[in-house]
Order: C-alpha cells, then structure tokens, then sequence
C-alpha cells in the first residue's frame, strides 16, 4: 500500500469520526430541546448522548419534573456507580427504597448490580432481596418473581467471579477452561435467541 493511500485512509477516517461526532452532537440537541418540551423519552436518550452535567440534568428532569421511569432508573445508577458525580450508594439505595412508582425499575437495577457484586460483598442477598421486594411493591412482577432466586444467584455470581480472578490473575488453566465454556455457552444462547 503506497503512503498516500495509507495518508488518505487516515484522513477519510478521521473525517467519519468527526461527522459521526457531529452527528450525535445534534441528536444529543435536540433529544434535548425534546426534553425541555416535555418528553421523558428525550430526556432517557439525550443522556445517553451526553455526558456528565449535561446527562445528569436530562435525567432529574426526565425523573423528577416528568415522572419518566427509565430516566429514573439511569439517575439512580448513574449516582450509585459514580457517573453524576462521587460514587454515593447510600443516595441511590433510598431513591429506591424511598421512591415512588417511577422507580420501580430503579429497585430492579439496584439489585441486579447487588447481585453481581457492583457495591461489594457485604449483605449482598438480604440487600437484593430488599431491592427486588421494593420494586414488587411499586408493581414490578419482576421485581416479585425475582425474590425467591436470589440465593442461587448471588451464589452463582461469587463463583463466577472466583473463577474470573483464578483464570485471569492467578493464570489457574481449569479456571480458564471453566470461562471459556461459560462464554461458549453464552455465545449459543445468544445465537439461539437471535435466530428466533
């Protein structure tokens, strides 16, 4: 391949980035506008456009001003993990624990990121649970349904996790078997799923 090919190759891919940049500059604009006019849909997607301040305001107002769900369970995680700012669990989990019927996906989200272990180790079951109970309260059947495997798979996740940290830091090659038969399996089953 001569230089000036390789040159023009560069030069087209930077002016892709950039035109992919812009375009989701203008998106992001008027997801916004679509917000301040009301749309909690435009406040949920403008966020994920933007970044930071400007996402964690479509968000509030997506939540608090519009009662949109979806905005409500991506501020709440957004505080918990640390995207709108400092980490605060404690801010997050009484969002959850607190709130209304527009957070009832929130609980869910809580407690799914519990069970995989996203805030630590400590009560991880009982604080699942609560979460999952919570959002039953609010009118999620998932959030009902979901109480009684807890257990199973917040164990579930532990081994996962143990097995993650065998095979990729100790260099443990049974682990390593183990992973790659679990991401073989998960590979099938999406395989499967999407040819439905």
């Amino acid at each position: 391949m001569s230089k000036r090919r390789l040159a023009l190759g560069v030069v087209a891919v930077g002016l892709l980035a950039v035109v992919v940049t812009l375009k989701d500059a203008v998106r992001a604009r008027v997801f916004a506008l679509g917000c301040r006019l009301g749309s909690g849909d435009a406040c949920f997607k403008g966020a994920l456009l933007y970044r930071h301040a400007d996402s964690t305001a479509l968000l509030k107002r997506g939540c608090e001003a519009l009662a949109h769900v979806d905005s409500c369970m991506a501020l709440t995680d957004a505080i918990a993990v640390g995207i709108a700012g400092p980490p605060d669990f404690a801010h997050a989990e009484k969002m959850c624990l607190e709130g209304d019927r527009r957070f009832s996906r929130a609980c869910l989200q809580m407690a799914e990121e519990t069970i995989r272990g996203q805030f630590g180790d400590y009560e991880q079951q009982k604080r699942a649970e609560t979460f999952l109970k919570r959002a039953c309260a609010l009118g999620s059947a998932a959030g009902c349904n979901g109480v009684d495997g807890v257990a199973a798979r917040v164990a579930e996740s532990k081994r996962v996790a143990a097995i993650y940290r065998a095979c990729a830091i100790d260099g443990d090659a049974p682990a390593c078997v183990e992973m790659n038969k679990r991401v073989d399996g998960m590979v099938e089953a999406f395989r499967r799923a999407s040819a439905n």
